[in-house]
């Protein structure tokens, strides 16, 4: 709706308020137009991992706009799966984030063979403690509020 333009023989009150309008559309446009240019160019889910015995891991979900619902399954000491994604999404759109775990501990997240098949996306849990032999072995109880993000870009 347009704004009339002011008229001469207002009266101050009606000048008043027209003022007020005039400002309250000016503040409606920037609202409107910080709200569009603020729209997220990816889906994300954001979670903390925590994995204790030979259970699967336990996700504190921070934010989920992927708009599936992944749980976490236990494949074998120290490979964990996530489940409930689609089997793949487009080339090129996704990316995997991960904190650095601990100081002794050391976490891989990647598709089933460098696959963008997600159906059988794995994190893998390596135990640092051996860093002088050169070994690096799998292990369970070391994801204590792992980070790691899935992101699937638009």
């Amino acid at each position: 709706m347009a704004i009339q333009n002011r008229q001469i023989g207002w009266s101050q009150e009606s000048n008043l308020l027209w003022q007020i309008l005039k400002q309250i559309n000016k503040l409606t446009s920037v609202i409107f137009g910080l709200k569009e240019a603020a729209t997220p160019k990816y889906k994300v889910y954001t979670a903390l991992l925590t994995q204790t015995g030979t259970d699967a891991p336990v996700a504190t979900v921070l934010e989920n706009t992927l708009g599936y619902n992944i749980t976490w399954g236990y494949s074998n000491v120290g490979v964990y799966t996530a489940i409930g994604l689609p089997n793949t999404f487009e080339d090129d759109k996704f990316a995997f984030i991960q904190g650095a775990g601990n100081s002794s501990s050391l976490a891989s997240l990647w598709a089933y063979n460098g696959s963008i098949d997600f159906s059988q996306m794995i994190l893998e849990c390596y135990d640092l403690g051996n860093v002088g032999s050169g070994s690096f072995d799998l292990k369970d109880d070391i994801l204590i509020n792992q980070f790691i993000e899935i992101r699937v870009y638009n």
